[in-house]
């Protein structure tokens, strides 16, 4: 009796593991439904909280404050470019590049995973960091900023 529950729960977590890895492979054509703007399920606050219009560069010390706290619901949102030379090219929508999460990488710093369904590879990208050609060159709360080669795409979060 002890040896085939033992069996069903290993069956059952071999069943489990083999779906998780094939949802990780597995090309998705993700349809964004577009929202009602009239209808909003958030209340909005009494003075809406204003948007800084250009990407900047923090400084060294604001960066670091950012480390030293722990913060359990991921990296900050803030933008933040990664690069010195100016852009060439406006960035475009990347329908082909699925935004899939983040992980903090052993320096502390955020890795976002991406997933380019063209050819199903999963793509890390980082601060300072280049993965099969591409760099991360900014983030913010609602998309992130790559490149490849020498074109800018822009990546919705969901």
């Amino acid at each position: 009796m002890k040896s085939s529950i033992s069996k069903l729960v290993q069956a059952i977590l071999t069943v489990l593991a083999v779906c998780l890895t094939a949802a990780l492979f597995v090309p998705t054509h993700s349809a964004v439904p577009v929202a009602d703007q009239s209808v909003s399920p958030v209340p909005s606050p009494a003075q809406p909280v204003q948007q800084p219009s250009t990407l900047r560069r923090a400084s060294h010390d604001a960066i670091l404050s950012l480390f030293l706290t722990k913060n359990m619901h991921g990296p900050s949102p803030l933008a933040f470019p990664t690069r010195n030379e100016p852009r060439k090219s406006a960035p475009v929508p990347a329908p082909f590049l699925s935004y899939l999460g983040f992980y903090t990488g052993s320096p502390g710093t955020p890795c976002y995973l991406l997933k380019d369904t063209r050819t199903g590879r999963v793509i890390a990208v980082s601060q300072g960091a280049s993965s099969h050609g591409w760099s991360l060159i900014a983030i913010d709360d609602k998309r992130i900023t790559v490149q490849n080669n020498d074109e800018y795409y822009v990546v919705d979060k969901r």
